[in-house]
């Protein structure tokens, strides 16, 4: 008898596992960069606590855009990502989720409507007429960063316009100092410079025209002396082997003392965190403009990474609401 009620419990047990309902499970691939992960599993962690029927499966790795490329190529489609893929391919192709009428929707709090939660201006990068297709995941402004230590100790001004920078450039030069630490790996660095200038020197008009790739945006004289900001600071400014360095390797030349400027953007304090020196001063300043600039001297450059949705996948509605939250 005993052994009959032990085999029964067996089978039991057994049965349950068996036909115990799987968890939902959301796969997120990220691109490990200047943010980090752990921001993120912390988010997906609070979320399973209060859905344990869901499983976020979110990690990240600095080389992700090439491993998410290959499962896009072979149709094998994550529930979501931020990784760097040919957005506007997918999104024609129909591959990519409409977010729209979720944003209409009320917001986690459910005291707001969704898409009146995001900064102004954040949705409107990946928006089609009324389609919207990413959400922004966190905001980031680009600037001049600078050693404030040096800049003090050598009597540096802050520089307003560009003709300003060059001076101070050929100032830190003097004293055998590189003006900027620069990467050569990652060029979008370098955009970064190409678009405040030219937003400065041509306006808000030409620059909406010159995003939309319109006809004659990259061969006006504003573009080209703009370009010519850059072209100069890069073979007259930059580092001595910029055009090698990883973006990480330019940054950790600057603060090791070895130039006194970068331009970055703010998440590379995040980025460096365990390698900026605690006596660091560290410093900004916004990009020069152009004395006769028609854009707001103002302005300054931001934006965001995006998550970007995927369409042919299962339990949207679920990755939709982690989102949410």
């Amino acid at each position: 008898m005993k052994i009959k009620v032990f085999t029964l419990s067996i089978t039991l047990i057994f049965a349950y596992t068996l036909f115990a309902e799987e968890p939902i499970e959301i796969d997120i691939p990220i691109f490990e960069g200047g943010y980090g992960v752990k921001i993120y599993q912390d988010v997906a962690r609070a979320y399973e606590n209060k859905h344990p029927d869901v499983k976020i499966n979110l990690y990240g790795d600095p080389r992700m855009s090439d491993q998410v490329r290959i499962r896009v190529i072979e149709g094998n489609y994550p529930s979501a990502t931020t990784a760097g893929l040919q957005w506007y391919n997918l999104i024609q192709a129909g591959k990519i989720l409409d977010l729209s009428p979720y944003l209409e929707g009320p917001n986690w709090e459910n005291d707001a409507r969704w898409r009146d939660t995001f900064l102004p201006g954040a949705l409107e990068h990946w928006q089609d007429g009324e389609r919207v297709w990413a959400v922004p995941f966190a905001y980031a402004a680009r600037v001049i960063f600078y050693n404030k230590t040096m800049f003090r100790d050598n009597g540096w001004k802050i520089p307003q316009t560009w003709d300003e920078l060059f001076s101070l450039c050929d100032q830190v030069k003097a004293v055998n100092i590189a003006p900027f630490a620069f990467t050569g790996v990652y060029m979008s660095y370098g955009d970064m410079i190409l678009r405040a200038a030219y937003y400065n020197l041509a306006g808000p008009d030409a620059y909406r025209r010159y995003n939309l790739l319109e006809k004659g945006s990259r061969s006006n004289p504003q573009f080209k002396k703009a370009a010519g900001i850059l072209q100069r600071l890069s073979t007259q400014y930059f580092q001595e082997g910029w055009e090698g360095m990883s973006h990480t390797g330019s940054q950790l030349q600057f603060f090791q003392g070895n130039s006194a400027m970068i331009a970055n953007g703010s998440w590379m304090v995040s980025e460096m965190t365990g390698k900026i020196p605690v006596e660091f001063e560290l410093g900004a300043f916004n990009m020069p403009v152009f004395p006769n600039g028609i854009g707001s001297r103002n302005a300054v450059q931001a934006g965001s990474g995006y998550f970007f949705l995927f369409k042919e996948v299962e339990n949207i509605d679920v990755t939709v609401d982690f989102f949410r939250f």
